[in-house]
């Protein structure tokens, strides 16, 4: 279940704090997520997506959350398939639903890779 919205503030405390997650591998279903980015995003999952796919356009947290003039906030996890023939595909959750999953979902398989990027607001 979807916990309420967080401020701004409740947010980036919660983003840095969460940063750990960032080069974490997720497996699921036969298919593979690193985590890019841990990051401050919208509450609404329309939102949400608009800013996913700013993101994949720009690649800077920063500017895709800069559209989003409402008041409540998330924090959302940007994965990346690990490998799709060359195509380049995300998807986006919040926080508590990732961590939901790991926690519930037995076929997962969480890893560590050498290399990470690390992105905050």
């Amino acid at each position: 279940m979807k916990s309420n919205s967080l401020t701004i503030e409740q947010a980036k405390d919660l983003c840095d704090r969460s940063q750990y997650l960032v080069g974490e591998i997720l497996t699921q279903n036969s298919e593979s997520y690193i985590v890019k980015c841990v990051a401050v995003a919208p509450y609404d999952k329309i939102n949400m997506l608009l800013f996913l796919e700013l993101y994949k356009e720009m690649r800077d947290i920063s500017q895709a959350i800069s559209f989003y003039k409402g008041t409540k906030f998330d924090v959302a996890i940007i994965l990346q398939q690990v490998s799709n023939g060359g195509v380049e595909q995300f998807k986006v959750m919040n926080l508590e639903t990732y961590l939901e999953n790991a926690q519930s979902r037995q076929d997962l398989v969480i890893k560590s890779p050498a290399s990470a990027l690390h992105v905050s607001i």
